[in-house]
């Protein structure tokens, strides 16, 4: 590992992933494997984006395969990356509520949900700062809530901290199970699927990017998870 790799993994130990409350996340975000999976994707969004800002909304098929991971890692090491950006990581999974638990620990932030049916509840209230100065964090909320998702208001809230920030990444539930994911899309416009490789099936697969761009979103492509030994590009392409 050379030194500017080092230097961004100690950065992110120091500042970001010390506040996980998982260890085995902490070892898997520190590790080199984790740096190189950030560079083939920032290399792609890229290819994407340019130098535009961006909003990008992770799912997958089924629960499980990743995709929390995958918004932290992908937001974290953004941020490390780029000081000069402003990262912004919303966890919209009021169930699972993934990204609050591992960032929050036993503690219970506002966030989305407070701003949905809190009167007194303002859209600066429900972000939160993290140890990295350029990213911040809007949690899931008050877990009584989660049953409710109000479409109009995560519009509104979304437009509001759009334009603040250079990337907006968005921890969506799982598309197979939850259609709160299309709404979602709808408003982050730009969707990753993360696929854990022997989970979902292709035609599983193949649905589901089917209904996200019916609904006008915009599928810049897929990760495969989990998988043990090179696959052919044609096997798994979208």
């Amino acid at each position: 590992m050379n030194a500017r790799h080092t230097d961004t993994l100690q950065k992110l130990q120091r500042s970001f992933i010390s506040m996980l409350s998982d260890p085995s996340l902490r070892a898997l975000l520190s590790s080199p494997q984790a740096l190189r999976l950030y560079e083939m994707l920032d290399s792609n969004l890229f290819l994407e984006f340019k130098k535009e800002p961006a909003s990008i909304m992770l799912t997958s098929a089924e629960n499980g395969e990743g995709r929390t991971t995958l918004s932290l890692l992908l937001a974290a090491y953004h941020a490390v990356h780029n000081p000069e950006d402003r990262v912004l990581l919303v966890d919209c999974d009021f169930n699972g509520r993934g990204a609050s638990a591992l960032l929050s620990g036993n503690s219970s932030p506002p966030g989305l949900l407070n701003y949905f049916y809190e009167s007194d509840s303002s859209v600066d209230g429900c972000i939160s700062k993290t140890g990295l100065e350029n990213l911040d964090c809007v949690f899931a909320g008050r877990s009584e809530y989660a049953h409710r998702f109000s479409h109009q208001k995560f519009m509104t809230f979304f437009n509001a901290v759009r334009p603040r920030y250079q990337l907006v990444v968005a921890d969506a539930p799982c598309a197979g199970a939850n259609h709160d994911a299309l709404a979602i899309s709808k408003v982050v416009q730009n969707v990753l699927l993360v696929i854990r490789y022997g989970g979902p099936k292709r035609e599983q697969i193949q649905k589901i990017i089917s209904e996200f761009r019916h609904h006008g979103a915009n599928v810049i492509g897929g990760v495969l998870n989990q998988r043990l030994f090179p696959v052919p590009k044609f096997l798994y392409r979208l």
